[in-house]
């Protein structure tokens, strides 16, 4: 079955937020300024740290959003686990993975809430590597779809 015209907007769009959020989660480390990458034309906000937490920000509560209208629109057209071939039960598990992290390490900026630096150190560490972990399977995803398609 084709997916529809809406369907295959949003998969664009879910594609189009994830790299802005790996991008500018990666920016969120001093890379871009010290890299030189902030001086590409059109990057200077990225060597900007408040403005590259804010983006990211933003692309992060546009993913969970699409992620929940995802999971509402699998439950209602009742597909079954044993539906999703093997990448794409990873790539789900990876996605829902840094969204709770990413969740998690927001919550600690609130005030009133003070982890200490153990606590703070593994959220962002996890956040981290389940980013890392995103971007090699949806790589792997697809590398195997276009062996898929080749044969």
């Amino acid at each position: 079955m084709k997916p529809s015209r809406s369907s295959r907007g949003l998969n664009w769009l879910f594609a189009a937020a994830l790299l802005v959020a790996l991008f500018t989660g990666f920016g969120n480390m001093p890379l871009y300024g010290r890299y030189y990458i902030a001086d590409i034309p059109g990057f200077q906000w990225s060597g900007n740290f408040i403005a590259n937490l804010k983006v990211h920000l933003v692309t992060g509560a546009l993913l969970a959003t699409l992620a929940a209208y995802s999971l509402v629109g699998s439950v209602r057209r009742k597909y079954k686990w044993s539906d999703f071939s093997a990448s794409q039960k990873l790539l789900r598990i990876s996605v829902v993975l840094v969204l709770v992290s990413g969740l998690l390490a927001g919550l600690k900026n609130f005030a009133f809430l003070t982890p200490g630096l153990a606590l703070n150190m593994t959220l962002t560490f996890f956040h981290l590597g389940t980013a890392v972990l995103v971007a090699v399977v949806g790589i792997m995803t697809l590398v195997i779809g276009k062996k898929k398609v080749a044969r």
